[in-house]
């Protein structure tokens, strides 16, 4: 068998005569800490180095350069099919336009909080919270109507929850049928200008 051995390793009895180590005695010891008063940053400087978090390289994404003509293409793509329509309906002009993407996820973001109860109306009046720009003229943000709302989404189906059942139904007809004629325009069934 192999014996390991070191020059620091001593037998249980033996111990070292080093000036720092005091044996089992209640004697204070002195620690010497390096003194910090030369350094020349401030206690709150000190404080927020520490508390800060680590930098991370920022990287600059340049926008990319799009000449006129490619940038009128992109706009039409965004806008195709996107259509405004006034309807009348009971003596008053309804401005209604069809969704975009991010307006639709709010919808569904608000149905999946309102869980199992969400049904047909709810979704009707989320729908045309949305869809519905203008009543006569002025905008649904402006309506002045009682509660406490969280969003401009909210606010906008509060509105739409005070109308009478009749004219909601009639309203969600009209904006099915909107949805259609943009269908139309993205299939090419009907070419826009």
């Amino acid at each position: 068998m192999a014996k390991i051995t070191h020059s620091d390793m001593r037998r249980g009895q033996e111990v070292p005569s080093s000036s720092t180590y005091t044996a089992n005695t209640n004697e204070p010891q002195n620690y010497v800490v390096a003194d910090a008063s030369d350094v020349q940053s401030s206690v709150d400087q000190r404080l927020a180095a520490f508390g800060a978090q680590p930098q991370q390289d920022q990287v600059v994404i340049e926008k990319p350069k799009v000449d006129s003509e490619s940038q009128k293409k992109l706009e039409s793509l965004i806008f195709m099919g996107k259509y405004t329509k006034e309807i009348d309906l009971a003596g008053h002009k309804f401005e209604m336009s069809t969704l975009t993407h991010r307006e639709n996820n709010e919808i569904v973001v608000k149905l999946m909080s309102v869980g199992d109860a969400a049904d047909i109306f709810i979704v009707r009046a989320l729908t045309l919270a949305d869809a519905i720009k203008r009543i006569d003229g002025v905008s649904l943000d402006t309506f002045d109507i009682d509660g406490d709302f969280t969003n401009a989404l909210e606010r906008r189906t509060a509105v739409i929850d005070q109308m009478q059942l009749a004219m909601v139904e009639r309203l969600y007809a009209a904006y099915g049928a909107l949805v259609k004629e943009a269908d139309q325009v993205i299939y090419g069934e009907k070419i826009k200008n």
